[in-house]
This record gives C-alpha cells, sequence and structure tokens, in this order.
C-alpha cells in the first residue's frame, strides 16, 4: 500500500502530503485499487478545514518506478486521474513535488505538459536533489531519508485518528442545531 502521513505545519500553513508511489506493487493491488487509495487519503486530507483554507502539497517519491508501472499509463488510464484529481475534486493543490524521478517519469512528463493546461504544469515541481525541497517544507516536514527531521510517517494509528477525524468532520457536514 501507498504510506501517507498528513502533518501540519504552522510555518507552512499548508498540509504536507506524503506518498511513496514506487513502492505500489501493480501485482499485489490493481491499479484501480491504488486509485481509489489515492482518492480516499486525499478526502480524508480535504476534510481538515485548514487544508481547505490553505491547501495541499504533495511530495510524492517516485523512486524505483518504472516498466511495471508503464502498462498503467494508458490513456485512459491518464485522463481518469486528470479529470477526477484536477476537475472534479474539491482540493486546493498548491504544488506537486516530484523527487527521485525515474526516466520513466521524466519521459511521462515531457509528453504530457504539452497538453495540460498551464495552470496543472505549475502545479508540479521536479527536483534533482531532495536538498531543494527545503525551499518549500519546513525540516519538520520532510523526511530523515531527504535530509529532514521527520522520523516516522508511516503513521500506524493513521486509521484511527482519520476514524476519529469523521467524526469531528463528516462528509456532509456538520449537523445543523435546530
Amino acid at each position: 500500500m501507498c504510506p501517507v502521513d498528513l502533518n501540519f505545519s504552522s510555518k507552512s500553513q499548508n498540509w504536507a502530503y506524503i506518498k511513496i508511489e514506487g513502492q505500489w506493487n501493480p501485482e499485489e493491488l490493481s491499479f484501480h485499487d491504488f486509485a481509489r487509495i489515492a482518492f480516499l487519503m486525499n478526502l480524508q486530507a480535504i476534510r481538515y478545514p485548514l487544508s481547505q483554507v490553505t491547501g495541499i502539497k504533495s511530495i510524492i517519491d517516485c523512486k524505483d518506478t518504472g516498466l511495471r508501472h508503464l502498462k498503467y499509463c494508458t490513456p485512459q488510464n491518464i485522463l481518469l486521474l486528470y479529470h477526477v484529481a484536477i476537475e472534479c475534486f474539491p482540493a486546493n493543490f498548491v504544488d506537486v513535488h516530484i523527487v527521485n524521478p525515474s526516466f520513466l517519469v521524466n519521459l511521462l512528463w515531457r509528453m504530457g505538459k504539452p497538453i495540460v493546461p498551464e495552470f496543472v504544469s505549475k502545479l508540479f515541481i521536479f527536483h534533482s536533489s531532495t536538498e531543494e525541497l527545503f525551499n518549500y517544507f519546513p525540516a519538520s516536514l520532510i523526511p530523515q531519508e531527504y535530509g529532514g527531521d521527520l522520523e516516522d510517517y508511516y503513521m500506524s494509528e493513521w486509521l484511527t485518528n482519520a476514524k476519529e477525524q469523521h467524526k469531528i468532520y463528516p462528509e456532509g457536514g456538520q449537523r445543523n442545531i435546530c
């Protein structure tokens, strides 16, 4: 599965969202299940009122992405992800930081960048080194493997926290008191 962490930093006033894409094994988890999990993680992120106001910054690690992922980069799947994430999903993505991009990721971005709207292409920031993340995030939100201070971002208790937040910020909004 895709390890995710939602950390708030009063310095950045944004939610940081860390995903490890290259660790997804298509033989163990289908593309559609992977997309569903990513969608549920994003739903949890927008459940927090602060993330709706200040936006979401994402760090996507593409290390180990390769040919086993290429067969899922069909026009239909790419259009589906674009349509859901950009045109339908009510999140304010501030920027999406791509670290450790593989040859495949760079190739797909070079092919796709000319056809996506300009505001979408400006969202994506490719980093040649992980040290560049410090220009956008405080060290407390950057995992130690990238030179930051964040030790455990797999958050084994994430599901428990998500369930508690669901009670506080339900999908339909707070109940009216009448």
